[in-house]
């Protein structure tokens, strides 16, 4: 039997993930518990085409009803001709259903579209969190006034041989607060009407709340799980920063943990985003002597992954009693020289904030202590990777999983490029497993030597350095992973690292391994500290034998 492998990822990352404000890290609430979601997890949810809502629990508040009469015949996947308004910017709250879970996220910059005509606004995809392809029409009433009238068709799939249909429909809060049902009026009619209003070139919902929710239905009212209130969405304003013409860019490492490309022309200095994957979205720094500023925010562009506009924002770290956090600045000034290709934080406590909003802290990811440098790449032994979680082998289900982070850098602390990386796992033996596409069902062929970046969405994931893979061997008494770096030429292999299987020690990683040769500490980014610094650290002891044992703590 196969995993829920989102929701497994989910519980995973908790483990290690504790980033207060990110867009993307979201605390997630149901009858199971809490748990955290990550970037990845909100990107796959993000692009998620329900394989089948039919396989979904239906979330029922009340019994469902019978006099259900959509307003509009059909779905309506092209909007008539008008006035087209593509990326605007939207915010809002909305809710998704994932295995059993009902999660909801909260959006400050997300990006949104609609066509306006003479009589009617026509707003595509109405629910953040759902892709349906399909317009929710709002009709005119007047004085920049609009109403939608539901139940509306807004998805269909094919499901065994059947076509099922599902609407946006009106739903209010149950007693219990525990669902949404149609809301039944004291004359027993449904109140089916969702209103906004057009002022300028902001348009937004004035009647929905926590309370009061545009909901995916099927034509009993029966809910979904997928829901949206608090719409509102504005044309975007802002431009991209571009590399003039003819500049060339070079690559640079940020913080020892990746690639960037930087390019200098005149007293400026041009920085790719480093969560984008295309050159086309830059931030600019002025150059004066010896120094760097930049200034914030700059507007960055569409991040296509996660469906939102982002800035890059100037910021600084503190810790309170909810952990470390974060605050925006207007400025961050580091130091520059322009012989070493050098850029370094004047202050440990600067940081680079790649953000998901205008006016609050809502990252996509965060660059502590930021410190530049020209990239040379070098041959070298890459350092040992480390595992942070082993799980026994479940019999009822058919695998368990093991979690371990590869560092980007080579044994002298130089950044290793990790695209020129890859990683093998091992059990009992110093000969590589091959992950078979008999178990491994998402691989197009077998395979043993594992890219860095290499995800199949389903037995092996990443977020970070970090890797997640299922394995099926039901009886080992050790789990191995090394990796090899080729560079400068040349191609090095870590030691095999080996963790016991946790159902014959209680540990689960190797202890008994002789005197301490060495205790080295790591952030939870990878990066070498001398001591821990407070809050959560990587202690990795390497005992005589060579083997080495990492640990998880905490600093006051």
């Amino acid at each position: 039997m196969k995993k829920i492998t989102l929701t497994a990822w989910a519980v995973f990352v908790s483990t290690f993930t504790f980033a207060q404000e990110a867009p993307f890290s979201q605390r997630l609430t149901s009858s199971k518990g809490n748990t955290v979601m990550t970037a990845d997890q909100l990107k796959a949810k993000k692009n998620f085409k329900v394989s089948s809502l039919r396989d979904k629990v239906r979330v029922h508040g009340v019994a469902p009803r019978k006099d259900f009469t959509p307003t509009v015949d059909s779905l309506i996947t092209t909007a008539p001709a008008g006035e087209v308004h593509n990326n605007v910017i939207r915010s809002g709250t909305g809710y998704y259903s994932l295995y059993g879970y009902v999660l909801s996220s909260t959006a400050y910059a997300m990006t949104g579209n609609y066509v306006k005509t003479d009589d009617a606004i026509y707003l595509k995809d109405p629910f953040t969190n759902l892709t349906t392809d399909s317009y929710l029409k709002l009709d005119a009433e007047g004085d920049g006034k609009y109403v939608a009238h539901l139940p509306q068709p807004i998805y269909d799939e094919e499901y065994q041989g059947t076509t099922y249909h599902y609407y946006a429909s009106k739903l209010k809060i149950n007693d219990e607060h525990n669902s949404y049902a149609a809301d039944t009026l004291s004359d027993g009619s449904i109140d089916q009407d969702v209103h906004f209003e057009l002022v300028g070139d902001t348009l937004k919902s004035t009647d929905l709340s926590f309370e009061n929710i545009i909901g995916l239905t099927d034509d009993t009212y029966a809910w979904y799980g997928f829901g949206d209130y608090d719409i509102a969405m504005y044309d975007n304003p802002y431009t991209t920063t571009s590399l003039p013409s003819g500049v060339a860019f070079e690559r640079w490492v940020l913080n020892r943990s990746q690639l960037v490309n930087v390019a200098v022309d005149g007293n400026e200095i041009y920085i790719n985003d480093p969560t984008a994957n295309n050159n086309l979205y830059w931030f600019k720094g002025t150059i004066e002597g010896d120094k760097v500023t930049f200034k914030g925010p700059q507007y960055l562009g569409v991040n296509e992954d996660y469906a939102t506009h982002v800035f890059f924002f100037p910021g600084t770290s503190f810790w309170d009693d909810q952990g470390k956090r974060y605050a925006l600045s207007d400025e961050l000034v580091m130091n520059y020289d322009p012989a070493a290709k050098k850029l370094t934080a004047q202050d440990t406590a600067d940081a680079m904030i790649i953000n998901a909003a205008l006016d609050r802290v809502y990252y996509l990811s965060v660059y502590d202590n930021p410190e530049l440098a020209f990239f040379v790449e070098k041959a070298g032994t890459p350092a040992d990777p480390y595992f942070t979680q082993v799980s026994e082998y479940n019999t009822d289900y058919g695998y368990g999983y093991i979690v371990f982070f590869i560092p980007t850098v080579d044994v002298d602390g130089n950044f290793i490029e990790p695209s020129k990386i890859y990683y093998n796992i091992y059990f009992d033996s110093e000969t590589p497993e091959t992950l078979s596409t008999d178990d491994y069902t998402s691989l197009g062929q077998d395979m043993t030597d594992i890219p860095f970046y290499f995800s199949d969405g389903w037995d092996i994931f990443l977020q970070g350095s970090t890797h997640q893979l299922y394995y099926y061997v039901a009886e080992y008494d050790q789990v191995g992973v090394s990796t090899t770096y080729t560079g400068g030429g040349e191609s090095h292999r870590s030691n095999i690292v080996w963790a016991e299987n946790p159902a014959n020690s209680i540990k689960g990683v190797t202890t008994d391994n002789g005197a301490v040769e060495s205790v080295k500490y790591f952030d939870l980014s990878g990066r070498r500290i001398e001591a821990p610094v407070k809050g959560l650290y990587l202690k990795k002891v390497t005992f005589a034998d060579g083997t080495t044992k990492t640990v998880k703590g905490m600093a006051k």
